[in-house]
């Protein structure tokens, strides 16, 4: 993820440098979003079946947040939707099948973020049935850095651990294999929650490599 996010980085520098650069300026604040995209090049999206997704938006930089906003719930069913439309079937957490990559969503709250560290854990029957204790392996975030306040964070990560821990609290590396990015969300009013739907729904739109082959 770390590289995936340092190339995004780069990109929503040089465009928010562009913008500046702008001698007309912007007419409205839709004007100033930027919507990012990067991938895996080795990542085999044709075969994925299935994703899971924990229905939670983890706020960077803020940890009272504790039920899903508005905006929340926009991010959750927009990424749902476009998953979906690119034939990935939805594993529900009640589901005892694992899936084949995982959705997380992020909103960055704070001016800046420097780094941090989360980790995503498991709901029930989303492991390995040979490690029961770990269902879902808990995913540690890291790396994150200079993403403005009002960021949007969309990511898969590749379901399969490249090593298997040996106790609950080793670390384990998950790959992100697809990551989208977009910019300019302060609050929940209407106007922003349309804008971060149309954001979220352009990644997807100029992803068209995450197609998946299956017929589900």
């Amino acid at each position: 993820m770390k590289n995936l996010s340092s190339k995004i980085l780069s990109a929503i520098a040089m465009l928010a440098l562009l913008i500046g650069c702008n001698p007309q300026g912007p007419e409205k604040a839709s004007d100033y979003d930027v919507v990012i995209t990067n991938y895996d090049k080795s990542a085999e999206f044709g075969n994925i079946t299935t994703f899971g997704m924990p229905w939670k938006v983890t706020h960077v930089g803020d940890t009272t947040e504790s039920e899903n906003s508005e905006m929340d719930l926009v991010i959750l069913n927009t990424t749902k939707a476009e998953l979906e439309k690119m034939n990935y079937r939805y594993l529900p957490e009640t589901s005892t099948e694992k899936p084949d990559v995982v959705a997380l969503c992020y909103a960055v709250t704070t001016t800046t973020v420097h780094s941090w560290w989360n980790w995503w854990g498991g709901y029930p029957g989303w492991g390995y049935p040979s490690y029961p204790g770990y269902p879902w392996y808990p995913y540690p975030v890291q790396g994150i850095y200079a993403y403005q306040k009002g960021t949007i964070m969309i990511e898969l990560a590749n379901n399969t651990p490249t090593h298997l821990p040996a106790a609950e609290s080793d670390s384990v590396l998950i790959p992100i294999i697809w990551e989208g990015v977009t910019n300019g969300f302060t609050t929940n009013s209407q106007n922003e929650m349309m804008r971060a739907e149309k954001n979220i729904q352009q990644m997807f739109v100029q992803s068209p490599y995450l197609m998946s082959n299956s017929s589900n």
